[in-house]
C-alpha cells in the first residue's frame, strides 16, 4: 500500500481507526504487539538485559489476555 500511495496520484482510502467496529481486531493485535515491544525493551534496560522468568511471565499473561479478548471479538 506504501508503494501503491507514493506512485498514484489518486487519494487512497485507510479506513483502520475511522471504523474502527469493522476493524476492532486488527487495532488489538497492533496494540498488543506494542504494548509486548514497549514492555520488553523497558524490561532490557531496567534490567540490563537480563531475560528472566519475570519477563516471561509476564509477556505469557499479556499474550494470554490476548487469545482471551481476541477470541471474544472474533466470536461476536
Amino acid at each position: 500500500m506504501l508503494k501503491k500511495s507514493l506512485t498514484s496520484d489518486e487519494i487512497i482510502e485507510f479506513p483502520l481507526f475511522t471504523k474502527w467496529e469493522d476493524n476492532l481486531l486488527d487495532i488489538i493485535v497492533i496494540f498488543t504487539a506494542l504494548i509486548a515491544l514497549v514492555y520488553t525493551w523497558l524490561h532490557c534496560h531496567i534490567y540490563k538485559m537480563n531475560f528472566n522468568k519475570s519477563l516471561a511471565t509476564k509477556l505469557f499473561i499479556i499474550y494470554g489476555v490476548f487469545f482471551v479478548v481476541a477470541t471474544v471479538v472474533a466470536v461476536k
